[in-house]
């Protein structure tokens, strides 16, 4: 697909998600508020005129990641021989650029050192032609929330999309074009909570028994961008939403919804968008992830998503069940304990980032070309 094609598309489809991934140092329902329950209905903007060609959606819609098993969660080390393995795709981080939507403060160098050691993992695991940019916020958030990242953007109906009438994380889709469809878009928006926490900044995976291990919040941050996420919500209402809006001819569901299921029943097929009965599958404690990447590193089964009986904003769904907090695969729970260090995907989520459109990205960037450097932005914020 060549670039003209995407600017030249009369029809660019902008939708407020805002899907927060946030670690929380309580419990399922913690006792600052955040609790179970369903979520607002997103807002959504059309700008143009509609059209066959390829299409964008602006993502504003953050998912939780919590903290809260100390006594069950389990370390993982770094990936073996780290400093020498091949980095296929290259990591630009911005921090405290005006994309931040708090007020933010000046990063600390420990921060900083860490956000190197997440980036150099995660360019050995995905593979893109097209530098990856991370803009990287240090702000207050509400007591409790360690972070929280996005997709910047979403792709769907482009040339080398693997499934039509699907919307792919711009990282993705970059990855699979071979070139940034969007120069003057980020791909993914990262928020740390700069008060109320004990962090641990280094690298060798050594958090104080109650500190919370900085690096391992960062890989699950940039995992949701990367595409572990679902469009998945249920709303105040009682009603299960894919494709975050409510003007269903235009909802589409995000890679990730394609491969979910309800026992023997795909998600996205079986169930009416916008209705009760999605909601009561959403928490059937009964999801599981179909993509055959998924499946293979789980060893040849679906391996189960966390989907309580209770919804709990921005944590259902989009991570993996509790029960894999004590594998190789424990990054992508929904959940960090204190005094535990994940520096690596595991094979369930490396599969399943495959899974979602990572998998039909063309070779990466040669070693020697590769430059790791991480960018401060020419604009700050509160600085």
């Amino acid at each position: 697909m060549k670039l003209k094609n995407i600017f030249n598309s009369k029809l660019m489809l902008v939708i407020a998600l805002t899907a927060m991934l946030t670690l929380v140092a309580t419990s399922f329902a913690d006792e600052n508020g955040e609790s179970a329950g369903g979520e607002e209905i997103p807002d959504t903007q059309f700008v143009g005129e509609e059209s066959s060609g390829p299409v964008q959606m602006i993502n504003t819609h953050n998912h939780i990641f919590r903290a809260g098993l100390d006594d069950t969660q389990k370390s993982v080390p770094a990936p073996a021989n780290l400093n020498r393995a091949v980095q296929t795709s290259r990591i630009l981080v911005q921090f405290n650029p005006d994309s931040c939507e708090e007020a933010t403060s000046p990063w600390p160098e420990e921060a900083k050192a860490a956000f190197q050691h997440a980036t150099d993992i995660w360019s050995t695991i995905v593979k893109s032609k097209v530098t990856i940019i991370v803009d990287a916020c240090w702000a207050t958030l509400p007591t409790g929330v360690l972070g929280s990242a996005r997709a910047d953007n979403f792709w769907r109906d482009f040339d080398e999309a693997p499934m039509a009438n699907t919307w792919y994380p711009s990282a993705i889709a970059n990855a699979l074009v071979g070139e940034d469809i969007d120069p003057k878009r980020s791909d993914i928006i990262a928020t740390f909570n700069n008060q109320g926490f004990d962090w641990y900044f280094g690298t060798d995976g050594n958090p104080g028994a109650n500190q919370f291990d900085f690096p391992s919040v960062i890989l699950h941050e940039i995992g949701h961008g990367m595409g572990f996420a679902g469009s998945m919500v249920v709303l105040n209402d009682g009603r299960g939403l894919w494709g975050l809006t409510l003007n269903l001819d235009n909802a589409f569901p995000f890679s990730y919804d394609r491969f979910t299921r309800n026992g023997g029943l795909f998600l996205v097929t079986a169930y009416p968008n916008l209705s009760a009965n999605l909601a009561t599958a959403l928490t059937s404690e009964n999801i599981r992830f179909s993509g055959s990447g998924a499946t293979s590193g789980n060893g040849g089964t679906n391996p189960e998503l966390f989907a309580p009986s209770s919804w709990i904003q921005g944590t259902s769904y989009s991570h993996l069940d509790l029960s894999f907090g004590t594998t190789p695969d424990a990054l992508m729970i929904g959940f960090l304990s204190r005094g535990v260090a994940i520096h690596d995907l595991g094979p369930i989520s490396r599969g399943l980032i495959n899974d979602v459109g990572w998998s039909g990205a063309a070779p990466g960037i040669p070693f020697s070309e590769l430059d790791f450097d991480i960018f401060l932005p020419f604009v700050h914020r509160n600085q």
